[in-house]
C-alpha cells in the first residue's frame, strides 16, 4: 500500500474509478492500488457494458485495458468520447500491461485517452496524476453547473434544460434513434402543506426518471423530462409511470387533503435522423402539448402535440 491518501485521495465525497479490463491480466494491480488509497472502484470486463455504465453514472475517473473481450481499449475510448451522455471532463486512462510502442500510445491519446499507463510509472506518480485528473474533473463539472440548475429543486433550469436537450438531440440524430419530452404540470390546493408536496414531487420526479433522462423544471409547478431512445408509446408509458410516482409523493406528503391533479404533455420523434427536428423545438411542443394539445384516449390528463397550439419555454 502506498501511504499517501491524504496527498492522493481528492477531497469531497468518495472518489470513484470504473476500471475496464480482465484484472487478473492487466487491471488487478490497479484496483488494489486505488482502494488501497481511498477511491471506490467499479471493475467491468466489457466495452458494451462499461459504455453503458458510464452513461448513466458518475465517475471521477476511467481506466481502460488496451485488450477486452469485446472490443480493444482505443475502441472504447473513442466511444466514450463521442458520446454525450458521458461527460467530456471525465478523465479516461489506456492501461496496458506492458509498455506502449509511440504510435500505440498516439493512438489512444487521438481516441480520447487523458494518458497511457505502463507499468514504467511508479504507483505515486500514478497516484497523483489521477488525483489531479479527478480535481479537474469536479472544478469542471461545478463550473458546468453554475447557473444551470436550479438551486431550489436541484434540477436542471430552463437554461440548463436547453443545454441538455441539445446535447442530447445532437446524440440522437447520430445515432438516428427516437426521442420524447414529457412536460409535467402539478396543480396544488393552496394550504399550509403546498410547499411540501411540491418539493416530494419533486424528489419523486428525480428518483423515478431513469439515468439518462434529463429532468429540469421550467416553472414553480412545471417540469419537463426529457426521454433518449423513448417514441410515442414509451413516451405515454413514461408519463404515466411519473404521474404514478408523483400521485404517491403528493398522497404521503398531505394525507386527508383535496387531491393533487397532474397535467402532462408530450411528443416524440420515432427516429431523429429521418425525421430531423430542433430539440428545443420538440421541448416547446411538448409544453404546447401541456396546455392545448389533445388528450390521449382515454387519459384525460395527458395530451399529445398537435398543430396550432402555442406556447414558449
Amino acid at each position: 500500500m502506498v501511504d499517501t491518501q491524504s496527498e492522493t485521495t481528492p477531497p469531497g465525497s468518495l472518489p470513484l474509478a470504473l476500471i475496464v479490463g480482465d484484472a487478473p491480466r492487466g487491471t488487478g494491480w490497479l484496483r488494489h492500488l486505488l482502494e488501497a488509497n481511498g477511491y471506490g472502484a467499479l471493475t467491468l470486463t466489457a466495452g458494451r457494458e462499461a459504455l453503458a455504465v458510464a452513461r448513466g453514472a458518475i465517475v471521477d475517473v476511467i481506466a481502460i485495458d488496451t485488450q477486452l473481450t469485446d472490443m480493444d481499449g482505443v475502441t472504447l475510448c473513442r466511444l466514450l468520447r463521442t458520446d454525450v451522455r458521458v461527460s467530456a471532463a471525465t478523465p479516461v486512462l489506456l492501461v496496458s500491461p506492458e509498455p506502449l510502442p509511440g504510435a500505440d500510445r498516439l493512438e489512444g491519446l487521438r481516441a480520447g485517452a487523458w494518458d497511457c499507463v505502463d507499468p514504467t510509472i511508479t504507483p505515486e506518480e500514478l497516484l497523483l496524476q489521477i488525483q489531479a485528473f479527478v480535481r479537474a474533473r469536479r472544478e469542471a463539472e461545478q463550473q458546468r453547473g453554475a447557473g444551470l440548475v436550479d438551486p431550489a429543486s436541484g434540477l436542471y433550469n430552463r437554461q440548463g434544460l436547453a443545454r441538455r436537450v441539445r446535447e442530447i438531440g445532437s446524440q440522437a440524430y447520430r445515432e438516428r434513434s427516437a426521442l420524447a419530452c414529457v412536460a409535467l404540470g402539478i396543480e396544488v390546493p393552496s394550504g399550509p402543506q403546498a410547499e411540501l408536496v411540491i418539493r416530494r414531487c419533486t424528489e419523486a420526479l428525480k428518483t423515478s426518471a431513469r439515468v439518462s433522462d434529463v429532468v429540469g423544471r421550467l416553472a414553480v409547478q412545471e417540469f419537463a423530462v426529457v426521454a433518449p431512445s423513448t417514441g410515442p408509446k414509451g413516451a405515454v408509458q413514461l408519463a404515466q409511470r411519473l404521474a404514478r410516482s408523483l400521485d404517491t409523493a403528493a398522497a404521503h406528503a398531505w394525507r386527508g387533503a383535496p387531491a393533487v391533479r397532474f397535467r402532462a404533455g408530450y411528443e416524440s420523434v420515432a427516429n431523429v435522423g429521418y425525421e430531423p427536428m430542433e430539440p428545443m423545438e420538440l421541448l416547446a411542443r411538448a409544453t404546447a402539448a401541456l396546455r392545448t394539445g389533445r388528450p390521449e384516449p382515454g387519459l384525460d390528463w395527458l395530451r399529445r402535440y398537435e398543430a396550432g397550439g402555442s406556447s414558449t419555454v
